[in-house]
């Protein structure tokens, strides 16, 4: 889905991206000022404007930004701006800004009769950018945005745990499913308990790396639910707490946050 999307620059022809924040419209040039005024541009964040040239083509495109780094401040350019290639200039955004353009391209199409294709744009990047795993991620919240748009009668523990044996193959993991009455054996009760009214048994699922004949190497454990719902399951939250229910916890280098995909 986010293949070529992100790619180191190779000096092949481009538009040039200008990320703008409310402060630095006097740093443009006169020309883009003047088109930017006539056009009510502002540099807010989401506002976007297309600069043309004197031959009636695409001189730059200007994004508006807020000051403070986020996933999405780059998302409306990809999502709105003419299909091509784009280099980045004037400022190299940190991670997120690069997560929310390759997102803006991601679409739900599994009940559409007719997919929906986004026009790819391409933005180039800085060589050190770490492409690679920028692209990775967005993958990972891609899959983790189907599993949580997909209806509950389409998506119960099998369908979870197929999803999770799909991803242990795709990256050379092993897999174990711990379902339903076997909780109670192997010291799961607690999950035994929540998923024991359902029509569809509960079940643990556990994906290792750890294969390694490297005894010396750290040990690393992530541990978390997967939430999926049945009508003869436990609910013991109020209709407002279920709306916490569809969120994803994010990462930032110095705290956590809840972020909603």
């Amino acid at each position: 889905m986010f293949n070529n999307l992100l790619v180191a620059d190779d000096g092949r022809d481009a538009t040039p991206l200008k990320i703008v924040t409310p402060e630095g419209l006097g740093a443009l040039g006169a020309e883009a000022q003047a088109w930017a005024a006539r056009l009510g541009f502002e540099a807010k964040p989401g506002q976007w404007l297309a600069v043309p040239d004197a031959a009636g083509g695409l001189a730059a495109v200007l994004a508006g930004v807020s000051p403070e780094p986020g996933p999405w401040r780059l998302a409306s350019v990809a999502a709105e701006a003419p299909a091509g290639d784009y280099r980045l200039e004037g400022h190299a955004p940190d991670d997120p800004d690069l997560i929310g353009w390759l997102l803006a391209h991601y679409r739900f199409n599994r009940y559409r009769k007719e997919v929906e294709v986004v026009p790819a744009r391409r933005l180039l990047v800085p060589d050190a950018t770490p492409v690679a795993t920028l692209v990775a991620q967005a993958e990972a919240i891609a899959l983790v945005r189907d599993l949580v748009t997909t209806p509950a009668s389409d998506l119960g523990p099998e369908q979870l745990g197929q999803a999770a044996r799909a991803l242990a193959a795709r990256f050379g993991a092993a897999v174990t499913e711990i379902v339903g009455a076997d909780l109670l054996t192997q010291g799961y009760p607690a999950v035994h308990a929540v998923g024991r009214a359902a029509a569809r048994p509960p079940r643990l699922i556990r994906l290792d790396w750890s294969g390694s004949a490297d005894g010396d190497k750290p040990v690393l454990a992530l541990v978390g639910k997967g939430v999926v719902f049945d009508s003869g399951g436990l609910n013991i939250k109020t209709t407002a707490g279920m709306a916490a229910m569809k969120r994803t916890w994010v990462v930032r280098p110095t705290r956590w946050r809840w972020r909603t995909w």
